[in-house]
């Protein structure tokens, strides 16, 4: 029988010899392709059809180049290939030599396997002398075939075979992210992000992290909405490259003692610092505003029934910091304005105070920032981070004056985020605030000092929930004993679970389908065709995407399709309709730290 060919990419930044293969469905669109571009003459459509897109509408495929690049982000591009043979490398499957030398395989293959005669005395084995190496063909009496490399001496017990047609890892067949997306997200990173795409670094790139959170966010959505799933699109903005200049400079000055370790600072530490100076926040707010808006702009244009208001963001780290700057700073430079309006922003393990804070000079700056988020009105802000995490701080303590803070902070707890279940939602995050009663109260209860401590902090309570909704949520980690439960093992990487965790995932998804991810608006007119990308309008005469518009209204509930269980997210907890804490993360089993 003819062998099927399997079309690979290069499935890591890592290890060059790694690959995985397609889909089934992204297969048959490169089959169909590659005889599309076979038959056609030279000419000007020839030009154009060698561009495949796949694996969800990320990445188009060069046919002609063998590569595969990014639609959404800079990234150098990834080698495709077909393959016909492959081998097992300890735990990893390989492609077996060049295109070429699989072709002659498969030649000497076929040849070998027709001389067989049923009865008779199989044919001597065979050697193939390739280009890289040599393979010996066998066959046994009832006509297979095997093929395997020829070696010698006593490795002559240790018989490595080939397998035909593509035996190793593939990417599993998803029906939900074939369907048109229904929410985008855009994925902010914090610093390091140079060192971690380097391929002699064994930590993964942001791009990495996605692409494992975004497996995580599908299977979630897939087992909690039922029939009608909603697709969450999740697409890296980086910025690490506007540095680049920066550290580059280092290197020359740097010791060379300790090369790792330096590498580290001169790649790490340098993006915190060359963030604080003038120069280099403005690059890097300037590099994040154009490199999300452009990404909104080209995602409508290949999304052309996509709804402009199902933008959100997610940030880690300092990239935290940068989107609460740009959302909340209240003199920016048009350079330094966002061209569209984003539903929710939720920071994870961020250090706002520690950065922000460092210039404000009123008491009161957080509060009045958060109140002023440039977020849609029916969108949320939330603050996540572990408990253990190093680098996160709260920030509802700084919204009360300076004297309140401590006491604030003792008597409202962050909101607890349940650990990840696989089953819907079906009840809502750990608050731990308390019910806030002001019965009246007797002259001995004036006098304890104990009661008057509650009552102070009843009253702190009410003034910061009179502000808002909750910000500040805490991941509910399982405890553990001994040294392996101290402190500070934990805090060794809690500062990067973000992306890998389940409960993360689900708190996202969950909060994202449980508010209205369709709420009616008008759509920027759309022009164009094919796979050249088409002029977009940018949002600059829709009110919704103006970055500082005249106070918005908010819409009448009425007119918009939420539920009521969606609206307790941005409801004040005080008030009857959010007797509980807002349904925005998922109940279920531990989380376990890696």
């Amino acid at each position: 029988k003819k062998a099927q060919v399997t079309w690979l990419f290069r499935s890591s930044s890592k290890d060059a010899g790694k690959w995985c293969a397609f889909r089934a469905i992204d297969q048959k669109r490169l089959a169909t392709a590659l005889e599309t571009l076979a038959s056609e003459s030279s000419g000007s459509d020839e030009s154009c059809g060698n561009f495949v897109v796949v694996r969800g509408g990320r990445w188009t495929v060069d046919l002609k180049a063998l590569n595969m690049s990014p639609r959404y982000w800079h990234q150098d591009p990834v080698l495709i290939r077909k393959c016909l043979w492959c081998w097992r490398d300890g735990k990893v499957h390989r492609p077996f030599g060049t295109e070429s030398e699989e072709n002659q395989i498969e030649a000497e293959y076929q040849l070998f396997g027709s001389s067989f005669v049923k009865g008779e005395k199989p044919p001597p084995d065979k050697d193939l002398t390739l280009k890289s190496s040599t393979v010996t063909l066998n066959m046994n009496s009832q006509g297979e075939v095997f093929v395997s490399l020829k070696k010698e001496g006593w490795s002559l017990f240790r018989r490595t075979y080939l397998n035909r047609g593509w035996d190793g890892e593939a990417e599993r067949d998803d029906a939900l992210d074939e369907q048109s997306p229904e929410h985008l997200v855009l994925v902010v990173h914090g610093i390091g992000e140079s060192l971690f795409t380097r391929e002699d670094f064994p930590w993964p790139s942001l791009v990495d992290c996605i692409e494992e959170f975004r497996a995580l966010g599908r299977g979630i959505t897939s087992n909690r909405a039922g029939a009608n799933p909603k697709k969450i699109e999740f697409i890296p903005v980086r910025w690490d490259d506007k540095l680049h200049d920066y550290r580059k400079s280092l290197h020359p000055a740097s010791l060379k003692t300790a090369p790792r370790l330096r590498d580290v600072f001169n790649e790490v530490i340098a993006d915190g610092v060359g963030y604080l100076t003038q120069c280099g926040q403005k690059d890097i707010l300037e590099c994040v505003v154009e490199r999300s808006t452009k990404t909104v702009e080209l995602f409508c244009a290949n999304n052309p029934d996509f709804n402009r208001k199902n933008v959100s963001v997610i940030s880690h780290s300092l990239g935290g910091v940068i989107m609460f700057e740009l959302l909340t700073r209240e003199e920016l430079p048009e350079s330094q304005r966002l061209k569209f309006k984003p539903r929710h922003f939720i920071a994870m393990g961020s250090p706002i105070p520690f950065i922000v804070g460092a210039t404000e000079k009123s008491s009161s700056w957080m509060k009045s920032r958060i109140s002023n988020m440039r977020i849609q009105p029916n969108g949320f802000f939330r603050n996540m981070f572990h408990p253990y995490d190093p680098v996160a701080y709260r920030l509802e303590p700084l919204m009360v004056s300076l004297d309140s803070r401590s006491s604030l902070a003792a008597a409202l707890p962050p909101v607890t985020i349940p650990p990840f279940n696989s089953s819907p939602l079906q009840s809502s995050p750990k608050s731990s605030t308390k019910k806030i009663k002001s019965p009246e109260k007797s002259k001995e209860e004036q006098k304890s000092p104990k009661k008057r401590s509650e009552d102070r902090s009843g009253r702190l309570e009410a003034d910061l929930i009179e502000g808002g909704p909750r910000v500040d949520y805490v991941l509910e980690v399982s405890a553990r004993k001994g040294f392996w439960g101290s402190d500070y093992f934990n805090a060794l990487n809690a500062h990067t679970c973000y992306f890998w965790s389940e409960q993360v995932a689900a708190f996202i998804v969950d909060t994202i389908n449980s508010e209205s991810s369709s709420v009616a608006c008008p759509r920027a007119p759309l022009d164009g065709a094919g796979g050249h990308p088409p002029a977009v309008d940018s949002g600059a005469g829709d009110p919704s995407m103006m970055t500082t518009p005249p106070k918005p209204a908010r819409q009448d509930p009425s007119e918009v399709p939420v539920d009521k269980g969606a609206c307790r997210a941005s409801a004040p907890l005080h008030s009857p309709a959010s007797s509980g804490a807002p349904p925005s993360a998922a109940p279920g089993s531990a989380f376990t730290m890696t």
